[in-house]
């Protein structure tokens, strides 16, 4: 080959060179090349005497780019590092490194100051281009490589590397694109998505630019406007009301603090928040001997025989198994369910392993050995001798032979305390409570009813057994007992005992776990909000005439409706105990305002009592009445005309 022309024609053809102290080389056409079937130019292996190509301008730098995009693959990773884009002046350097492995896009010591901060991607990927990047590393796949840059830069060449013939060749390359003007995010998106699909066969993933946090003042809205795909890590500060403009999609990598979070208006495009699900479900194990099913019996003759298992929860494969032959000989049986009276009159089923080294004693051994507890509560009761509510044996198969071997929620025999003088100093420095109460030292004496005992580890713990004291077994009455590697902030702390005390012990009412708690949820007609996760939310007032996707909304007492179209939720709607109802897309003073509109719709409706709603917008005197109608999974208003008949707006 001797020349590439523009697809358009004109004057951009690039022209083949090779080495002038070789042979002539030109670049050779290699059919089939890339998995689409197309064809593409091999520059040769190698960074030797090998092909390029220059642009008309190569040389004196009369013109330069903001943007560029090239297809293509490298030929020999191992010891090219000719750069992506070529230029004569070495903008676009790549240096060697250790090994000979040269997988970054630009060089870290020589980088260009407008490429450095410029956004590169990989298949559609943003990228740090100074950092080293595996894909780059490869040579059987092609890529799709873009900058975009705040100011313009030197391109003149295709497979050039500088003013030397040791820094050319080493690609082959199926297409290549340069625009002297800055792009916009969907326009370099669409030429990213084009190229990957036209070359790889590959769907572009809607890479978004990571923005690190926004930070605001205390007295400022946190407003977002992009018409990028951006995702934030963090919001903080602000007044708490998040406003989202732009077209593009913001999403939020977390939840923002309770502070920062109050309210939500997405004006256009969408803002997705990705939220986690109900933080019991990050637990290392959980154990509930009210969960009957988990329970497991050996089956002996014509019945149910002794217990064999106890199955997490989750039924993850974690589990705890009967021990049944402990070197000591201290086992004595199975653990079995017996119905305690955890409070005056509450009574739930607990298991019970026994008097301490007793004709009763009993233990468990989980199937994992747990070395990075940092929270964990239990259901517990002591039976005779202080029992830890924790234990961890060296006996147990899952340490796989290690002879480590921890007590670190050791009691003493001596006194009903929280933990002994022999505890971890993590758990003994950490946080301590009974019933969701803080214990104010390690030694205090503990309730002898059952309690939920609760604590909070400075560094890591080991559990890996039920009431096996090192070898001794039995001690207790266990109902449940679920860990974490982690400490629970003090809102899931919170919810977390008021839950457990709710079940076990019959106190207070069930709470509900919510992942925000907001006085309003605004989504524009068009416009759309998805909370991303399993939770529940908590919105006073819904507004708009957008789209709000979450697994549940909680406790609405307003809605303010924007357009007859009404506001569409993919989800759960659960409303207060009564809800304000106004609709500024209708003009109710005017004397053709009767008709039926459409309020919302939803997946699913919960406290419906269409009884306790109310139209709080001034109505013309000729309206006579109004309603409210629920249809399947729609909720309308009806406007009727005193005497009138009732008109159906679709």
């Amino acid at each position: 080959m001797t020349a590439w022309t523009d697809c358009r024609g004109g004057e951009n053809a690039i022209v083949a060179t090779a080495s002038p102290t070789d042979a002539p080389r030109k670049p050779t056409l290699v059919t089939n090349a890339a998995p689409t079937g197309l064809d593409a130019i091999d520059f040769g292996v190698g960074t030797t005497y090998t092909s390029y190509f220059k642009f008309p301008w190569w040389g004196d730098g009369s013109k330069r780019f903001k943007a560029g995009f090239i297809v293509m693959r490298q030929r020999d990773a191992g010891s090219t590092y000719v750069p992506f884009f070529g230029s004569k002046n070495m903008t676009f350097m790549r240096e060697g490194s250790t090994g000979g492995l040269h997988g970054r896009f630009i060089s870290e010591n020589y980088t260009y100051p407008a490429l450095g901060s410029a956004l590169w991607t990989l298949d559609g990927v943003p990228c740090d281009p100074t950092v080293y990047n595996d894909r780059l590393k490869q040579t059987a796949d092609f890529m799709v490589i873009a900058f975009s840059a705040r100011e313009k830069v030197l391109v003149d060449a295709v497979a050039w590397g500088r003013n030397s013939a040791d820094y050319c060749g080493g690609m082959q390359v199926g297409e290549f694109l340069l625009y002297d003007r800055e792009l916009t995010d969907q326009e370099r998106r669409d030429t990213e998505a084009h190229l990957m699909d036209k070359w790889l066969g590959a769907a572009h993933p809607r890479a978004s630019a990571p923005v690190p946090s926004y930070n605001f003042a205390e007295d400022v809205d946190a407003v977002i406007a992009s018409d990028a795909d951006v995702t934030v890590a963090d919001v903080a500060g602000g007044t708490g009301d998040i406003i989202k403009q732009g077209t593009g999609t913001v999403t939020l990598a977390s939840v923002p603090a309770a502070a920062a979070f109050k309210s939500v208006s997405v004006e256009e495009g969408e803002m997705v928040v990705l939220i986690k699900a109900n933080f019991m479900h990050e637990a290392l194990f959980h154990f509930d001997a009210m969960d009957t099913d988990s329970l497991v019996y050996d089956q002996g003759d014509g019945g149910t025989g002794a217990l064999a298992k106890w199955l997490d929860v989750r039924r993850n494969g974690t589990e705890a198994t009967t021990v049944t032959n402990d070197a000591k000989g201290y086992v004595k049986c199975a653990p079995s369910i017996t119905q305690i009276e955890t409070r005056g009159g509450v009574t739930r089923p607990m298991l019970n392993f026994g008097d301490v080294m007793g004709g009763t004693a009993a233990a468990m051994f989980m199937n994992g050995n747990f070395l990075n507890v940092r929270e964990a509560h239990a259901i517990h009761k002591d039976i005779g001798l202080n029992s830890m509510y924790f234990s961890h044996s060296s006996l147990n198969p899952a340490c796989n032979g290690l002879p480590q071997q921890y007590y670190d929620f050791y009691r003493t025999t001596a006194s009903q305390s929280f933990f002994g003088d022999s505890a971890a100093a993590a758990l003994k420095n950490g946080y301590m409570a009974t019933n969701g109460a803080p214990v104010a030292a390690y030694n205090d004496p503990v309730p002898a009813a059952a309690t939920l005992f609760s604590m909070s580890a400075t560094a890591d713990v080991h559990v890996n057994s039920i009431q096996y004291d090192r070898t001794v077994p039995g001690g207790a009455y266990v109902g449940e007992q679920l860990a974490f590697s982690r400490a629970l902030t003090a809102e899931e702390r919170g919810y977390l005992q008021r839950y457990l005390i709710w079940k076990w012990f019959g106190e207070g009412s069930e709470p509900v776990w919510t992942n925000a708690c907001l006085t309003s949820l605004a989504v524009a007609k068009g416009a759309a909000l998805t909370f991303d996760g399993s939770g529940n939310i908590i919105a006073n007032e819904l507004q708009g005439a957008g789209t709000v996707t979450a697994d549940e909304l909680m406790g609405v007492t307003a809605l303010t409706v924007t357009d007859t179209c009404g506001i569409a939720v993919d989800g759960k709607v659960t409303f207060g105990g009564s809800v304000s109802v106004k609709m500024p897309a209708v003009d109710t003073t005017s004397s053709s305002c009767e008709g039926e509109y459409l309020l919302v719709t939803a997946t699913a409706f919960g406290n419906l009592d269409l009884s306790t709603w109310s139209f709080d917008q001034t109505l013309h005197p000729g309206i006579d009445s109004v309603k409210f109608e629920q249809r399947g999974d729609a909720v309308y208003l009806i406007l009727v005309k005193s005497g009138g008949t009732v008109i159906g707006i679709r």
